[in-house]
C-alpha cells in the first residue's frame, strides 16, 4: 500500500556541529589517566575538561565521571545513561565535541550529535547520472555508458524568524558546512547522507507565507536508513 506524502519528513544533522551532543563509551581505560572533552559554543572559545579515569572503569564509569565534570560548570547541562553522555549548552546554544586520550588510557569514544526535523512543506529526492557517450567513428548505431550517480535534495522549508533550526541551516551555509540529511517518505525509514547547500533562498508576498527554498547536493553515498 503505498504511505500518504503527509508522512513524509526530512530530518538534519549539521556536521561536527549541534544543540543537544552525545559521547558514547565504546571502549573502556585499559591504563589509569587522563582525558580530555573540548566542547565548543559556536563562535565561542573551547571549553576543556579533564577527566581521570581508572583501569578498572566499566565504560558507564567513565560515562559518569565525563558527566560529574561537564555538569559541574555553570554553563553546561550533562547527563548519562549507562554509556551515553548528553550535553546541552545552558543557553541552548550549537556547539562542537572534541575528544583526545592524552593520558593514552585506551578509552575511546564515538561522538554524535541530534537530529531535527525541517519545517518543510515540499521536499524531493533526484537521483541523476552521468551518461558517457562511447560511440567509434564507422559505428552505425550510437551507444552510452553510464556515469558517476550523483542524488540532492530539494526542499522548501516554511521560514520562522524564532525557529533555532532555520539559522543552524543557514548557519551551515554560510559557513560551508556538511549537512547530513535523512529523506523519509513514510517519516520512519528512507535513505540518509552527507550534502553540502546549493542554494538557501528566500522568498514571499502579501498573500503567501515568508519560505526557503533549498537545494542540497550529494557530498558522498546515500545509503537506506529505517
Amino acid at each position: 500500500m503505498a504511505q500518504a506524502s503527509y508522512k513524509k519528513t526530512v530530518m538534519m544533522q549539521i556536521d561536527d556541529l549541534g544543540r543537544e551532543g552525545y559521547i558514547t563509551v565504546t571502549a573502556a581505560p585499559t591504563t589509569s589517566g587522563d582525558i580530555t572533552i573540548t566542547l565548543t559554543p559556536y563562535g565561542e572559545a573551547d571549553e576543556e575538561f579533564t577527566v581521570s579515569v581508572q583501569d578498572t572503569d566499566s565504560e558507564s564509569d567513565v560515562a559518569g565521571k565525563i558527566v560529574t565534570e561537564i555538569d559541574g560548570d555553570a554553563n553546561w547541562n550533562a547527563s548519562s545513561e549507562e554509556e551515553e553522555v548528553s550535553i546541552e549548552h545552558a543557553d541552548g546554544d550549537k556547539f562542537s565535541i572534541a575528544y583526545e586520550d592524552i593520558g593514552e588510557t585506551g578509552t575511546e569514544v564515538d561522538i554524535d550529535y541530534e537530529w531535527r526535523e525541517l519545517p518543510a512543506n515540499e521536499a524531493t529526492l533526484n537521483f541523476n547520472t552521468d551518461i558517457l557517450d562511447d560511440t567509434i567513428l564507422g559505428d552505425d548505431m550510437r551507444s552510452r555508458l553510464p556515469g558517476l550517480i550523483e542524488w540532492d535534495v530539494s526542499m522548501t522549508v516554511l521560514y520562522d524568524q524564532e525557529d533555532e533550526i532555520v539559522g543552524d541551516l543557514r548557519d551551515a551555509f554560510v559557513d560551508r558546512n556538511e549537512v547530513n540529511i535523512r529523506y523519509l517518505p513514510n517519516g520512519e525509514s528512507g535513505w540518509e547522507g552527507p550534502t553540502v547547500i546549493e542554494t538557501f533562498d528566500l522568498s514571499g508576498g502579501v498573500d503567501d507565507l515568508e519560505t526557503i527554498d533549498v537545494n542540497l547536493l550529494s557530498a558522498g553515498e546515500l545509503e537506506d536508513y529505517s
